[in-house]
Formats: C-alpha cells, sequence, structure tokens
C-alpha cells in the first residue's frame, strides 16, 4: 500500500510530492516502510530504497522538508492513522 507517490502540479494526482512512500514487502519486517527512489539516498550514494520504521520514516520526510522536498501535509496523518502491518518472520 502506498501513503504517498510521486506526482507534479499536472497530476496525476491532485498533489505534488518529490517523495513515494509505501508498505514495501521488500523491507524487512521491524523497518516495514520504504522510501522509493528516494532522492536524500541517491545524492548520499547510499541504497535508493531505504527502509524505515514508523518513527525513522517520520524523521526521513522531515530531512526531505529541510531538502526541499515537497512532501504533502497529509502524509504523516496517514502514516500515523494506518501503520503498516506487522509481519512474520520466517525461519528456515
Amino acid at each position: 500500500m502506498s501513503y504517498v507517490r510521486f506526482s507534479g502540479s499536472t497530476g496525476p494526482h491532485p498533489y505534488v510530492s518529490d517523495v513515494y512512500i509505501l508498505d514495501s514487502s521488500a523491507c524487512p519486517g521491524e523497518r516495514p516502510l520504504e522510501c522509493c527512489d528516494c532522492q536524500l539516498a541517491r545524492a548520499a550514494s547510499t541504497d535508493p530504497f531505504p527502509c524505515f520504521d514508523l518513527a525513522g520514516m517520520i524523521a526521513h520526510l522531515a530531512e526531505h522538508q529541510a531538502a526541499g522536498h515537497v512532501v504533502p501535509d497529509f502524509v504523516e496523518k496517514r502514516l500515523r492513522a494506518d501503520p503498516p502491518a506487522p509481519r512474520w518472520q520466517f525461519i528456515r
């Protein structure tokens, strides 16, 4: 499930966003939130798809805002209202 997707002033969504945040099965269970194609990570030459827990993602979004990236006002509220579901960790 995505909490926000990239979007410019001409669409495709009714908001502008420089971030794309989702609950990702590609992330480990304790850090289920992914910042897809993260501009901060690309600038730092690190993993362009970093994963966070809820508190870490909210702090990460503040870093995006400090860097001048557009983060819609509803994102933090949406993250808090509908946090990612816990995942089972399977051991082989």
